[in-house]
């Protein structure tokens, strides 16, 4: 919301006499802003937004220049404003669009979300506002759309009805966590496609938060690309480490599994933090097992000793996917596959250089436990010495920021 220019001096805002023609003038266009933001009249909005500016200009090119105006005018950047309300208005056509169900029927394939949410945008926000690009994925399209200064992340969103019923979808794991900092709570969910007696699933079309620093994966290939010292990789992979044990200590005082860690499902935030958007893996279950058709995995980051008949530990794969992750963040590749027949194992190289030294053995270590599932609890693993001592703070200053992936 803009402020308007207060009769009396105060923190944020500037003095005017009382009944200043100017102050008036300036804070009933305001007002109108404001008041059409909150009842989501976004034309409103504009037409006042521009009433303004054409008054604020006029003062300003004017001979006799008030200070107050000035100040007020460089506190309150109208161009922010501007980027809210096309913001706001864009999410509002999406959320609201008479024919979004009718559209997604229509569709043929998964490469027509960029062209299926241009077509919800279409007529209402001017194509000068908005740009979309495709993102890629492998069985579900990606879509980036940056609408004013906001990014976001499009895709198609499945709910099976049976799991959505009991309330143990992955979408109810992700309002368990909505409080966890570590999971990308979406900005926006669509229904488009509803159950029938025919279908099974419910369709959403979710808006999250777009990071562009990219994945962890992305991160630590650019470190090793650019020849980082072992120290440095072991440094940046105990970091981590710390931020990954103590997100699945916090999911799991939800009842909430994870079952598809791998640096490529793990973006990063401007301070490196981790951020998991990709939350189909997540999973929601007072046991542990779950069948298996509701987890989501990827083969080269656990193995054939996580099922059980049809269904998937949830511990071991916990355990077995945060080995392979930290394995894959130390050489660059997930670890190998050892297959025979439809049984498969994993294999570390542990002759690397980058395992040598204290820390390099303590990983090496660390990853062999977590691989072979030694720990009872998240709480064990973090009370290992090693991991206590290295503090994030530890990793080398020479680490690899990465923007604009």
């Amino acid at each position: 919301m803009l402020q308007p220019i207060s009769e009396q001096k105060k923190k944020g805002a500037f003095f005017f006499q009382a009944g200043n023609p100017a102050k008036n003038k300036i804070n009933g266009y305001v007002n109108g802003i404001n008041d059409a933001l909150k009842a989501k009249e976004w034309d409103k909005a504009e037409q006042q937004l521009k009433k303004l500016v054409d008054y604020i200009y006029k003062k300003i090119n004017s001979k006799h220049r008030d200070p107050a105006i000035m100040a007020w005018f460089e506190q309150n950047p109208l161009y922010s404003v501007t980027q809210k309300i096309m913001r706001c208005k864009a999410l509002d056509v999406v959320r609201n669009h008479p024919n979004a169900r009718d559209m997604f029927n229509q569709l043929t394939s998964n490469d027509a979300l960029a062209s299926y949410i241009s077509s919800l945008l279409s007529g209402e926000i001017d194509n000068s506002q908005y740009r979309l690009k495709n993102l890629g994925g492998e069985n579900n399209q990606v879509v980036y759309l940056s609408v004013g200064d906001e990014e976001y992340v499009c895709r198609f969103y499945r709910v099976l009805k049976q799991e959505k019923q009991n309330r143990e979808s992955s979408l109810d794991a992700v309002h368990r966590l909505s409080k966890l900092d570590a999971v990308v709570y979406p900005d926006l969910m669509v229904l488009v496609k509803d159950c029938d007696d025919q279908l099974e699933e419910q369709v959403y079309l979710e808006l999250s938060e777009y990071f562009s620093h990219g994945t962890l994966e992305d991160y630590f290939n650019q470190l090793h690309k650019n020849n980082a010292d072992n120290k440095t990789i072991q440094m940046e992979c105990l970091d981590f480490t710390n931020q990954f044990l103590s997100f699945f200590k916090e999911i799991s005082t939800q009842g909430v599994w994870y079952t598809d860690l791998k640096p490529s499902n793990v973006l990063l935030n401007e301070k490196n933090r981790i951020r998991i958007s990709d939350t189909k893996g997540f999973v929601i279950s007072d046991e542990p097992l779950k069948r298996i058709n509701r987890c989501g995995v990827t083969a080269n980051y656990h193995d054939v000793s996580c099922y059980e008949d049809k269904f998937l530990k949830l511990p071991e794969t916990q355990q077995k996917t945060l080995a392979a992750t930290l394995y894959h963040l130390m050489t660059n590749r997930p670890p190998e596959r050892s297959q025979e027949g439809s049984e498969w194992q994993l294999k570390f190289d542990f002759d690397k250089p980058v395992f040598s030294g204290k820390y390099g053995q303590k990983l090496k270590q660390l990853i062999t436990d977590l691989y072979n599932v030694k720990f009872k609890s998240w709480d064990e693993v973090m009370d290992n010495s090693f991991i206590q001592t290295a503090k994030p703070e530890a990793a080398s200053s020479s680490a690899v920021t990465l923007r604009g992936c």
